[in-house]
């Protein structure tokens, strides 16, 4: 071959490498490709190219800032967006009673967030945190990527400030028409643990404490229901509502409930479980006023979150609804394929029960 047919041949496998790095580069900036990349086999037969011509140009776009080559683990794409974590502040009223009881993030979502966070600060990605509310101004761009935490009562405020985002719904109840990707827990096999518990303590009677309000709850206590009537155990519900009760009226129920069955709860009888952890105080509270020791009493709660439980000794077994990883679980979802962030996936709540010695 003539040197200027060599040259040729040259400049023919440079400009088809230039055109592949364009082509990556692009989809790159259009999102088709969030978190690790495919493997270099998958990335030739998309692009059509070799192998070796595909690692080249991922090479060269490492060295421009586009991917970040990680030996003996893969090449991730280097964001340069934010992962936006939005948590719709949930302003509840009850137009009958005027109660407005705004939540608090920090203290019962921190955790999540920290499971977000921190594994998205592993991956070299910023999260950058917002809490809006119903008058707050659409202020994300287009295809962002978004985790977003909201309540049944938001739910159509958030999907109108979502919309055209890539985004994933984290917590809530089970959902699977959600038009995001959802990532929570099993809400439905906490009723099925939480039977088990009180019935292999020996409880042939059950109260549940919850309001089928919200639908969160609704579905833990129609789960409790149905595993009481599948095993023929008697059930109970002593009805509080956390959006629509001041805490003396949630107090006086419990402690009505207490009263009216004092001695099976006294000898076992009668197991207790809290559809959430708000409970558990008052629960304790109303106990300690008819002089039952927490100690004795069969009862347990869901959620697990620190801020409701903290003080509170000896602490009761509780199931788990894994928070920080559910906030792992999406961080994984943004950082993974493009397309897996529409994924529906549920973590699997844990039992714990107490150490009997930690709070000697």
């Amino acid at each position: 071959m003539t040197e200027k047919g060599e040259k040729n041949k040259r400049g023919r496998k440079t400009d088809k490498r230039d055109s592949l790095r364009e082509r990556i580069s692009e989809d790159l900036r259009n999102g088709v490709f969030s978190g690790k990349l495919p493997g270099l086999n998958v990335l030739a037969q998309r692009y059509g190219a070799s192998p070796a011509t595909v690692q080249r140009s991922l090479r060269e776009l490492s060295a421009l800032g586009f991917v970040d080559i990680r030996p003996r683990s893969g090449t991730y794409v280097k964001l340069s967006r934010e992962v936006n974590f939005v948590f719709f502040e949930d302003h509840m009223a009850d137009s009958a009673k005027g109660v407005s009881r705004p939540s608090g993030f920090q203290a019962e979502y921190g955790i999540l967030y920290d499971g977000l966070h921190d594994t998205l600060r592993d991956a070299g990605v910023v999260c950058q945190f917002y809490q809006v509310d119903g008058s707050s101004p659409r202020f994300l761009n287009d295809n962002a990527l978004v985790v977003a935490l909201f309540t049944q009562y938001v739910q159509e405020f958030a999907y109108r400030f979502l919309e055209n985002t890539n985004w994933i719904r984290v917590m809530g109840a089970q959902d699977y028409n959600c038009p995001g990707g959802h990532i929570t827990y099993d809400n439905l096999r906490i009723g099925r643990m939480a039977v088990d518990y009180l019935a292999s303590a020996g409880c042939r009677r059950i109260a549940c404490i919850g309001s089928p309000r919200l639908l969160l709850f609704r579905q833990r206590i129609d789960s409790v229901l149905e595993e009481c009537r599948v095993r023929g155990i008697e059930i109970q519900q002593w009805e509080v509502d956390l959006q629509s009760m001041p805490l003396s009226e949630i107090c006086r129920r419990i402690g009505n409930g207490i009263a009216a069955d004092r001695e099976a709860i006294a000898s076992g009888e009668l197991g207790i479980f809290c559809c959430a952890d708000h409970f558990m105080v008052p629960l304790r509270q109303e106990m300690a006023a008819v002089g039952l020791s927490p100690e004795t009493i069969h009862h347990l709660s869901c959620d697990n979150n620190p801020c409701f439980l903290r003080g509170i000794y000896p602490p009761p077994a509780e199931i788990d609804i894994g928070m920080y990883r559910i906030g792992v679980a999406a961080a994984h979802q943004i950082l993974g394929p493009a397309g897996q962030i529409k994924n529906k996936s549920m973590i699997s709540p844990e039992l714990i029960l107490p150490d009997p010695g930690e709070y000697k």
